[in-house]
């Protein structure tokens, strides 16, 4: 919801300042949840073992802190990857080691260089750009979820895709002629950015930690090509019902086939600072779709991107600048994320093998080993 001073800024009526709200929170339910699991994962699993019974205590535990308890997601992450180190499931070196991995300096080199694509005005300029051609409010709101799609190519999380877009929004809503289309506006933006995440591999941190997953489990290798060629068309057809949705829902037909009301777009052509900032972001884009067959790291293509984005020889952007703009709260809570899954995966493995291997279950295969 736009602030009263941004919707001041795009015209829009201003809203009244907001009371402080107190949270609350049902801290008897998660409690009685908490001592479920706990009850279920001892009474129901005595031979498993403290490692197994800890990590699945553990998982359990975040799942309640965030869902029921709504409590902050980069906290629970720690508090749980913290128990299991001092519970001696996971040695401190795997929490640690975390923070190097490779997925999370591809995020921090995407954040890098979405920063610089947000302070340039070049995403602006170039959404701006494509609606331009517009000649009904239907094409144009086609064409705002294309873009919004596009972005999910190059922004590592849909809050960042949020800021990037707004001030596209906030221009096309102080354009706009009546109350009604704002409010579609307003909606198209954010269902647009979480329905077209899942069309890209950066689309949403969560899906390089399933992609993990997936290489640990399966052995199956997901690269930039294959998460599209799977996640694409479905992200596409999402997108495109819930856009002509909100059109039947907020727009009648003369309103959806009438001419929309535009801002000009950027004239002149695109100075140095933005030619640079848009070539540097189609290699690093580029490299990353062809990188599985040219042996090339996403991470070390993401920093390549993210160090020639901020030479202020060429584009004007200086990294110590730009490194205050990164979500380092996302990358700590996606390390800790690693951890969890890392320990989760691990000790449900032991447990499935241990029940194989158990004269009680005779319905499951013997494994070798036994």
């Amino acid at each position: 919801m736009p602030s009263t001073a941004t919707a001041s800024a795009a015209g829009l009526p201003s809203l009244p300042p907001a009371l402080p709200a107190r949270p609350r929170r049902p801290w008897l339910a998660a409690g009685l949840l908490w001592a479920s699991l706990v009850a279920g994962v001892l009474a129901g699993l005595p031979a498993a073992g403290f490692a197994a019974q800890a990590a699945l205590i553990a998982f359990g535990t975040a799942l309640i802190g965030w869902t029921v308890l709504g409590l902050d997601d980069v906290s629970v992450a720690l508090a749980a990857c913290l128990g299991l180190v001092a519970g001696g499931v996971l040695p401190a070196e795997a929490l640690f080691q975390s923070l190097g991995h490779d997925l999370i300096w591809l995020l921090l080199g995407a954040f890098v260089l979405a920063a610089v694509i947000a302070r340039s005005g070049l995403a602006e300029r170039l959404t701006l750009a494509l609606v331009a051609g517009a000649r009904r409010t239907d094409s144009l709101f086609h064409r705002l979820n294309l873009a919004i799609g596009a972005t999910a190519f190059i922004i590592p999380s849909t809050s960042a895709r949020a800021a990037l877009l707004l001030p596209v929004f906030l221009v096309l809503a102080r354009a706009a002629r009546s109350p009604r289309q704002i409010k579609a506006l307003a909606l198209l933006f954010p269902t647009s950015i979480l329905l077209t995440a899942g069309a890209s591999l950066l689309g949403a941190g969560a899906h390089l930690v399933a992609v993990q997953f997936i290489e640990r489990e399966a052995g199956l290798s997901l690269g930039f090509i294959d998460w599209a060629v799977l996640a694409l068309p479905l992200a596409l057809v999402a997108s495109v019902a819930a856009t002509s949705l909100i059109l039947a829902l907020f727009l009648d037909r003369p309103a959806r086939h009438s001419v929309p009301s535009l801002p000009p777009p950027a004239t002149g052509r695109m100075d140095r600072q933005q030619g640079a900032v848009l070539a540097i972001t189609a290699a690093t884009v580029g490299l990353w779709f062809l990188g599985p067959g040219l042996g090339l790291d996403p991470a070390l293509v993401a920093l390549g991107g993210a160090l020639a984005a901020t030479r202020p020889a060429l584009t004007g952007q200086g990294l110590p600048a730009i490194l205050k703009q990164v979500e380092w709260g996302l990358l700590v809570f996606l390390a800790a994320t690693l951890v969890l899954a890392r320990s989760w995966s691990l000790r449900v493995r032991q447990l499935v093998w241990s029940m194989a291997c158990s004269p009680a279950c005779p319905s499951l295969p013997p494994r070798s080993g036994c």
